[in-house]
């Protein structure tokens, strides 16, 4: 009995160590300087410290309508992002509908309590989604996430009632770590690098759990996430689902013209979509 505590906490240890010593630096590269902004801070009460959010407003709806927004997006960034710094995409491409954009700084990131690791980005992205859930109000709440962010989307879209996902460049972290580290197998058993992934950011498991209507957008020549590594993340998702694949790489800032038009049509038709499900159960 002794022996397999002892053996719990020796893996247990090496997790932690790994994840947040070694695995972050490869997925993260946080920074905590000001940075000036006119969006609205929201500071949420997390177990290890505080999650920090930015809203923008820039897009409002309608007068008639309601002027904090009809629907709520939460966004999740890649490894450098700012939430300070953020676009409002994809709020930015509906004309029609005003929306809360939110956009969530990770732990080491901004004022979010760190240090930066897997299994604290896992409990933030948590954190951040049930903060904007109470917030929404009975409003529809939209998950977005690029890049890593996308495994923290797919966390929530697998654990949350959310109403739509939309994906740019997933980022399987689990493949990821094989495919870029795999001289690990020449010094470290293979058993200690998947014992850095926390099993919430399986994105393959999650995709098989999420009910969402997901919107998957893959860059045809992204070269940290090969197009079969998004395909195969989509093709395991679960709930309703449509693809739209577009010219560029990973990081890439802009759409082409031709692509920037399907992707405002495709968002457009999610939140048609949606509106007409609402409409359809009252």
């Amino acid at each position: 009995m002794s022996a397999a505590r002892e053996s719990y906490s020796i893996s247990d240890r090496s997790r932690s160590v790994f994840d947040s010593q070694i695995v972050s630096r490869w997925f993260f590269e946080p920074s905590s300087h000001a940075i000036p902004t006119d969006k609205t801070e929201l500071v949420v009460k997390a177990s290890w410290g505080h999650v920090q959010l930015w809203r923008d407003l820039r897009y409002r709806a309608a007068p008639s309508r309601r002027s904090d927004g009809e629907l709520l997006i939460l966004r999740f960034l890649g490894s450098r992002g700012r939430a300070e710094l953020a676009t409002a995409d994809p709020g930015d491409r509906l004309e029609s509908l005003g929306a809360e954009v939110w956009t969530v700084n990770p732990p080491g990131f901004g004022a979010s309590t760190g240090p930066t690791s897997l299994a604290r980005y896992a409990r933030c992205a948590l954190v951040a989604a049930d903060a904007i859930l109470a917030h929404a109000e009975g409003r529809p709440v939209w998950i977005y996430g690029k890049s890593i962010g996308a495994s923290a989307a797919l966390l929530v879209a697998a654990e949350r009632p959310i109403d739509c996902l939309i994906v740019k460049n997933a980022v399987p972290v689990e493949r990821l770590l094989a495919r870029r580290h795999g001289w690990w197998n020449l010094w470290i058993p293979s058993l200690l690098a998947s014992l850095c992934i926390p099993s919430d950011l399986n994105c393959m498991h999650n995709a098989r759990h999420s009910g969402a209507r997901a919107l998957f957008v893959m860059a045809s020549e992204d070269s940290l996430s090969p197009l079969p590594y998004q395909r195969a993340l989509f093709d395991v998702y679960s709930g309703p689902k449509e693809a739209l694949h577009v010219r560029g790489g990973h990081d890439d800032p802009q759409l082409s013209p031709k692509d920037e038009s399907e992707y405002r049509a495709r968002i457009t038709s999610l939140a048609k979509a949606r509106r007409g499900k609402r409409l359809g159960a009252t």
